[in-house]
């Protein structure tokens, strides 16, 4: 049984890879949407954590959050299975960090100052590797657990 599983993932994973990475992305927000749909118990616990951590939203804005949240696993889940075989030059065409021209700016103008930017648990954690493609200038480092 777990020669199968691996055939069907490697399969899946082989096919995964030779198609556009749009495409995936899109996809994996199709599938993340269906998950809102099936996996009942998850959708519930997104639920349930939103509305602690944000008493304040009203029900429908939490929801909101939570499906759109599932579509964004969905969306990341399949792009890494593209973007763990790309190299260099392909990343360097989808890799951009918003606002990064402005702190270049700024260090550049004060070469002593020092900026730490921080990313949160969830994305494409594939890309991390590939930050100093975006960041020339940059010490990058990623850590995991």
């Amino acid at each position: 049984m777990e020669t199968l599983l691996y055939i069907f993932a490697r399969t899946a994973v082989a096919i995964a890879q030779c198609l556009p990475l749009r495409f995936l992305a899109r996809l994996g927000r199709c599938a993340g949407a269906l998950a809102w749909h099936l996996d009942r118990r998850h959708r519930q616990v997104a639920l349930d954590n939103l509305a602690a951590s944000f008493p304040e939203k009203p029900a429908d804005e939490i929801r909101a959050i939570a499906r759109e949240n599932f579509r964004r696993l969905g969306e990341t889940y399949l792009s890494i299975f593209k973007t763990g075989a790309m190299n260099a030059e392909a990343i360097s065409k989808v890799l951009d960090i918003e606002g990064y021209p402005q702190l270049e700016k700024i260090l550049q103008a004060n070469p002593d100052e020092r900026i730490l930017l921080a990313v949160g648990h969830f994305g494409n954690f594939e890309l991390f590797a590939w930050m100093k493609l975006a960041v020339p200038s940059g010490q990058v480092v990623t850590t995991y657990r």
